[in-house]
């Protein structure tokens, strides 16, 4: 008794240790693939910045000789005005006394040109100082937020599996059935707990969720963490199952079959016999006689039992 009892401690911790190296293998996992996704997010935002850089300096460079051209035509045609005027002046000076000087043409003046010193470009730098202290400030913000997001991991003792029905209850929940996953041949009642085969097509909606071929029901409560649940049954059999919401539900192949597949484990109960079912792989097993099956599942551990 004893050494039976020290067995179990080894195994006990056997499986605490896998537990903490799956857990180990899933935190690596995950991080690398949000750095996957930092990365690639932050690479966009960036790439957006460049682009946008770019047209600031474009749209400045092209004002620039824009207005540049103009001012360049703006002294060409000062220059040839002085020109004129200079010629037009030395034309005045070699008339004789009695000449009219009305014959001389004098062109009109040109608009002059304000003295005071002209800012162009200079609200550019203000806009794009006011802009970044924003950005900076909305940066600093998000990111703190995004950072409180980031989970502390804290490494405590692995918690025991429980073993006795009053320990599985701590962790019972209450489940209903999903009318929109029902074969239309499961008739269900008492508030969506109870299901019973009629054999008989029921008067259901069209609904993509619903099992098309075999008749089976999923509970519309998904199960977290540590859950437990128990199942009463009369009749000649039941398939219990725990499965996937993934799994498929349409047409008559064993993908959607409980039991059949990867995505759902099943017992198989009947007045004669208990068979679990992975897979397609069935295992007959040694259970008591009972119309009441209890159903354990630890998702992180990656445990399920059937009792």
């Amino acid at each position: 008794m004893f050494k039976q009892k020290i067995l179990q401690q080894i195994q006990d911790r056997e499986w605490d240790l896998k537990i903490l190296q799956e857990e180990h293998e899933n935190i690596g996992r995950s991080a690398d693939a949000a750095l996957v996704d930092i990365w690639k997010n932050f690479t966009q935002f960036v790439s957006v910045m460049e682009k946008q850089i770019n047209e600031i300096t474009q749209q400045i460079k092209t004002q620039q000789e824009s207005e540049q051209q103009r001012i360049k035509d703006h002294q060409e045609k000062l220059q040839q005005e002085i020109v004129d005027l200079k010629v037009k002046f030395f034309d005045l000076d070699n008339l004789p006394d009695n000449s009219a000087p009305l014959k001389i043409k004098i062109p009109p003046s040109s608009p002059r040109i304000c003295s005071c010193t002209l800012r162009y470009f200079a609200d550019f730098p203000t806009a794009v100082a006011s802009l970044t202290s924003k950005l900076q400030q909305t940066l600093s913000e998000d990111f703190l937020k995004i950072s409180q997001t980031i989970p502390e991991v804290l490494l405590s003792k692995p918690q025991l599996q429980p073993k006795i029905r009053s320990e599985f209850l701590q962790y019972s929940r209450s489940l209903t059935l999903d009318p929109n996953t029902a074969h239309t041949m499961l008739l269900l009642s008492n508030d969506n707990q109870k299901v019973i085969f009629t054999g008989e097509h029921q008067t259901y909606s069209q609904n993509s969720e619903r099992f098309t071929h075999w008749p089976q029901v999923l509970s519309r409560e998904s199960l977290p963490g540590r859950s437990y649940f128990e199942v009463d049954w009369v009749g000649e059999g039941v398939y219990v199952a725990l499965a996937l919401k993934s799994i498929k539900r349409q047409g008559n192949s064993y993908e959607c079959v409980f039991g059949s597949n990867e995505k759902s484990w099943a017992l198989c109960c009947t007045k004669q016999s208990y068979s679990f079912m992975y897979n397609g792989v069935k295992t007959k097993v040694k259970f008591l006689s009972s119309q009441r099956i209890g159903v354990y599942l630890d998702y992180a551990g990656r445990n399920s039992v059937f009792l």
